[in-house]
Protein backbone atom coordinates (compact mmCIF):
# COMPACT_ATOMS: atom_id res chain seq x y z
CA UNK A 1 0.00 0.00 0.00
CA UNK A 2 1.05 3.55 -0.71
CA UNK A 3 2.62 5.42 2.05
CA UNK A 4 0.24 8.29 1.58
CA UNK A 5 -2.61 6.86 2.01
CA UNK A 6 -5.23 7.88 4.50
CA UNK A 7 -8.37 6.60 3.64
CA UNK A 8 -9.60 3.02 2.26
CA UNK A 9 -12.99 3.55 0.42
CA UNK A 10 -14.14 0.06 0.53
CA UNK A 11 -13.43 0.59 4.46
CA UNK A 12 -15.79 3.45 5.10
CA UNK A 13 -18.96 2.65 6.07
CA UNK A 14 -21.81 2.11 3.58
CA UNK A 15 -19.75 1.97 0.50
CA UNK A 16 -19.35 -1.98 -0.04
CA UNK A 17 -23.29 -1.97 0.25
CA UNK A 18 -23.09 1.24 -2.77
CA UNK A 19 -20.10 -0.94 -4.36
CA UNK A 20 -22.62 -4.45 -4.69
CA UNK A 21 -25.79 -2.06 -6.12
CA UNK A 22 -23.68 -0.44 -8.97
CA UNK A 23 -21.98 -4.24 -9.51
CA UNK A 24 -26.04 -5.43 -9.53
CA UNK A 25 -27.06 -2.52 -11.52
CA UNK A 26 -23.85 -3.69 -14.02
CA UNK A 27 -24.60 -7.32 -14.22
CA UNK A 28 -27.92 -6.90 -15.18
CA UNK A 29 -28.56 -7.36 -19.15
CA UNK A 30 -30.04 -4.18 -19.52
CA UNK A 31 -28.62 -1.71 -16.78
CA UNK A 32 -30.43 1.13 -17.50
CA UNK A 33 -33.74 -1.03 -16.63
CA UNK A 34 -31.69 -2.28 -13.48
CA UNK A 35 -34.44 -2.28 -10.57
CA UNK A 36 -31.52 -0.98 -8.54
CA UNK A 37 -31.46 2.17 -9.98
CA UNK A 38 -34.72 2.98 -8.20
CA UNK A 39 -33.24 5.71 -5.41
CA UNK A 40 -29.81 5.82 -6.13
CA UNK A 41 -29.37 8.97 -6.25
CA UNK A 42 -30.30 9.42 -3.03
CA UNK A 43 -28.69 6.91 -1.53
CA UNK A 44 -25.16 7.95 -3.14
CA UNK A 45 -26.54 11.52 -1.77
CA UNK A 46 -27.39 10.17 1.65
CA UNK A 47 -23.96 8.50 1.58
CA UNK A 48 -21.93 11.17 0.97
CA UNK A 49 -23.62 13.82 3.47
CA UNK A 50 -23.08 10.98 6.36
CA UNK A 51 -18.78 10.24 5.01
CA UNK A 52 -18.11 13.79 3.90
CA UNK A 53 -20.86 16.28 4.79
CA UNK A 54 -21.58 17.14 1.59
CA UNK A 55 -23.08 15.74 -1.46
CA UNK A 56 -22.33 16.13 -5.33
CA UNK A 57 -24.63 19.32 -5.88
CA UNK A 58 -22.49 20.40 -3.25
CA UNK A 59 -19.55 20.58 -5.20
CA UNK A 60 -20.95 22.40 -8.33
CA UNK A 61 -19.12 25.63 -9.59
CA UNK A 62 -20.85 27.95 -6.60
CA UNK A 63 -20.36 32.24 -8.11
CA UNK A 64 -21.14 33.58 -5.04
CA UNK A 65 -18.35 31.15 -2.95
CA UNK A 66 -15.89 30.50 -5.72
CA UNK A 67 -15.75 33.54 -8.09
CA UNK A 68 -12.96 35.91 -6.41
CA UNK A 69 -13.89 39.16 -7.87
CA UNK A 70 -10.44 39.69 -9.19
CA UNK A 71 -11.27 36.49 -12.04
CA UNK A 72 -13.41 37.03 -14.94
CA UNK A 73 -16.40 33.67 -14.47
CA UNK A 74 -15.00 32.14 -16.72
CA UNK A 75 -11.56 31.65 -15.21
CA UNK A 76 -13.26 30.79 -12.11
CA UNK A 77 -15.06 28.08 -13.43
CA UNK A 78 -12.05 26.78 -14.96
CA UNK A 79 -9.84 27.06 -11.63
CA UNK A 80 -12.92 25.49 -9.38
CA UNK A 81 -13.60 22.36 -12.10
CA UNK A 82 -9.72 22.19 -12.22
CA UNK A 83 -9.74 20.62 -8.81
CA UNK A 84 -11.37 17.58 -10.40
CA UNK A 85 -9.79 17.19 -13.38
CA UNK A 86 -7.64 13.97 -13.80
CA UNK A 87 -4.69 14.58 -16.86
CA UNK A 88 -5.26 12.55 -20.10
CA UNK A 89 -2.91 9.64 -19.78
CA UNK A 90 -1.91 8.83 -23.62
CA UNK A 91 0.65 5.72 -22.72
CA UNK A 92 -0.36 2.78 -20.09
CA UNK A 93 -2.90 1.81 -17.60
CA UNK A 94 -5.03 4.62 -17.65
CA UNK A 95 -7.00 2.76 -14.50
CA UNK A 96 -3.81 2.65 -12.81
CA UNK A 97 -2.92 6.18 -13.47
CA UNK A 98 -5.93 6.81 -11.48
CA UNK A 99 -5.01 4.43 -8.70
CA UNK A 100 -1.82 6.29 -8.43
CA UNK A 101 -3.62 10.24 -8.21
CA UNK A 102 -5.98 9.17 -5.56
CA UNK A 103 -3.14 7.63 -4.05
CA UNK A 104 -1.58 11.27 -4.21
CA UNK A 105 -4.73 12.45 -2.28
CA UNK A 106 -4.81 9.42 0.53
CA UNK A 107 -7.14 7.61 -1.02
CA UNK A 108 -7.06 4.12 -1.70
CA UNK A 109 -10.02 3.08 -4.37
CA UNK A 110 -9.57 -0.64 -5.50
CA UNK A 111 -11.41 -3.21 -4.07
CA UNK A 112 -10.49 -6.11 -2.65
CA UNK A 113 -9.05 -7.46 -5.02
CA UNK A 114 -7.27 -4.54 -6.47
CA UNK A 115 -9.73 -3.79 -9.04
CA UNK A 116 -11.36 -0.07 -9.21
CA UNK A 117 -14.07 0.66 -6.92
CA UNK A 118 -17.56 1.54 -9.63
CA UNK A 119 -18.40 3.90 -6.98
CA UNK A 120 -15.41 6.47 -7.14
CA UNK A 121 -17.73 7.98 -10.11
CA UNK A 122 -20.81 8.84 -8.17
CA UNK A 123 -18.11 10.02 -5.01
CA UNK A 124 -14.80 11.24 -6.80
CA UNK A 125 -15.88 14.88 -6.10
CA UNK A 126 -16.80 14.85 -2.68
CA UNK A 127 -13.41 12.90 -2.21
CA UNK A 128 -11.76 15.59 -4.13
CA UNK A 129 -13.03 18.56 -1.89
CA UNK A 130 -12.67 17.05 1.03
CA UNK A 131 -9.06 15.78 0.95
CA UNK A 132 -8.16 19.18 -0.62
CA UNK A 133 -10.35 20.85 1.88
CA UNK A 134 -12.28 22.85 0.15
CA UNK A 135 -15.41 22.04 1.22
CA UNK A 136 -16.92 19.30 3.11
CA UNK A 137 -14.77 17.39 5.60
CA UNK A 138 -12.66 14.21 5.00
CA UNK A 139 -14.30 11.15 6.87
CA UNK A 140 -14.28 10.01 10.32
CA UNK A 141 -13.15 6.31 11.35
CA UNK A 142 -15.64 4.09 10.46
CA UNK A 143 -18.76 3.72 11.86
CA UNK A 144 -21.61 1.00 12.15
CA UNK A 145 -24.87 2.13 9.95
CA UNK A 146 -27.14 3.85 11.69
CA UNK A 147 -24.39 5.10 14.86
CA UNK A 148 -23.73 8.37 15.13
CA UNK A 149 -20.59 9.65 14.57
CA UNK A 150 -18.58 11.06 17.33
CA UNK A 151 -19.10 14.77 17.34
CA UNK A 152 -22.39 14.32 15.20
CA UNK A 153 -24.59 16.95 17.41
CA UNK A 154 -21.16 19.36 17.93
CA UNK A 155 -21.05 19.57 13.76
CA UNK A 156 -25.22 20.01 13.32
CA UNK A 157 -24.60 22.71 15.45
CA UNK A 158 -21.44 24.25 13.59
CA UNK A 159 -21.98 25.91 10.86
CA UNK A 160 -21.10 24.31 7.26
CA UNK A 161 -17.87 25.16 5.89
CA UNK A 162 -18.71 26.06 2.38
CA UNK A 163 -16.02 28.78 1.11
CA UNK A 164 -12.83 27.56 -0.80
CA UNK A 165 -9.83 28.63 0.30
CA UNK A 166 -9.18 31.21 -2.62
CA UNK A 167 -12.79 32.63 -2.35
CA UNK A 168 -12.27 33.22 1.22
CA UNK A 169 -9.15 34.96 0.57
CA UNK A 170 -10.55 37.05 -1.81
CA UNK A 171 -12.68 38.18 0.22
CA UNK A 172 -10.55 38.91 2.92
CA UNK A 173 -8.47 41.50 0.46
Amino acid sequence: MHANIRFVLRELPGVIELEDRLRTIQRHPNPSLAPELDGLDEAVDQLSRRLFDIDAADTQFDEARDWPEELDYEAALAGWEAHFEVAEVSQGDPAEYERLIWSLLGWDVADAHGLPLLCVAYLDRQMTCASKGLLGRPPTAPVTVGQDRPGTQERAAAPRRTASPLARRSRAS
